[in-house]
């Protein structure tokens, strides 16, 4: 997308080719926002030296809508329960295991989460594909700029087993329609940089 903003509106031009005109942008598209590079907006980053490894695991005990959270040896596990009683894994690593936990065929990678795990829901039947990314804390150097503001994760990444990226989110969110609202309310441009900054 392309963004323009001039002094009283924002203009995102699609690929398509369509145009959408406002008084303000809200950038909600993640880690490193693409709509807020188009705005000119960098970031800064510190590694936290570890490995999120994924996967969408499978096991013999139901989890009833239960999260589980371990704090490891190489770092912290979280099984989070998904639909089809399967559990999204979130399990940190330092860097250095990279190739070694994604070269682990399927049979290993079960007995090892296992071992890291327990058996808080039984035995682990099935392991999906596998992917790793590096964490770090990723924050944009400027949340609000000329018409634009930025919310969740494209504001603010955090580690993931901190659990608050989404309530993070939320409160962006609420406290952006809140000001938003408020600025309507009084007749004043939700645009305006004096009222996202409030």
């Amino acid at each position: 997308a392309n963004v323009a903003r001039t002094q009283s509106h924002v203009e995102v031009t699609l690929e398509s080719g369509e145009t959408l005109t406002g008084r303000v942008l809200v950038a909600a598209d993640g880690t490193h926002s693409a709509l807020a590079t188009a705005c000119g907006v960098d970031w800064q980053q510190e590694p936290y030296e570890q490995l999120a490894v994924i996967a969408n695991v499978a096991t013999s005990v139901a989890h009833e809508g239960r999260a589980f959270e371990r704090f490891t040896q190489h770092g912290p596990l979280a099984m989070l329960p998904m639909s089809d009683g399967r559990c999204s894994l979130v399990w940190c690593h330092p860097l250095e295991r990279r190739e070694e936990v994604l070269s682990w065929s399927d049979e290993k990678f079960c007995r090892e989460l296992q071992s890291a795990f327990g058996w808080r829901l039984g035995k682990i039947t099935h392991a999906g594909k596998r992917s790793a990314y590096p964490l770090a804390l990723t924050r944009a150097a400027r949340a609000i700029t000329h018409r634009t503001v930025l919310v969740g994760n494209a504001a603010q990444t955090l580690h993931p087993i901190a659990g608050q990226g989404f309530n993070l989110g939320m409160r962006d969110v609420m406290s952006l329609a809140e000001t938003l609202t408020q600025a309507q309310e009084r007749g004043e441009d939700m645009g305006d940089y004096g009222v996202l900054c409030r």
